[in-house]
């Protein structure tokens, strides 16, 4: 089961049914954006984690 505190918890991802599910972008015209959009976020989020 996946706790809220986890430290996944991030803003573009949400808990559904008990596994993360990424959020889209409110304008998801290319899914190509979307991709890159998520994966710097998060690359982002790790180098701060790891600060």
């Amino acid at each position: 089961m996946i706790k809220i505190e986890d430290w996944l918890q991030d803003p573009l991802r949400k808990i559904e049914n008990g596994s993360y599910k990424r959020c889209e972008l409110k304008s998801p015209t290319d899914d190509k954006q979307n991709d890159l959009w998520f994966i710097f976020h998060y690359a982002t989020r790790l180098k701060l984690d790891g600060a």
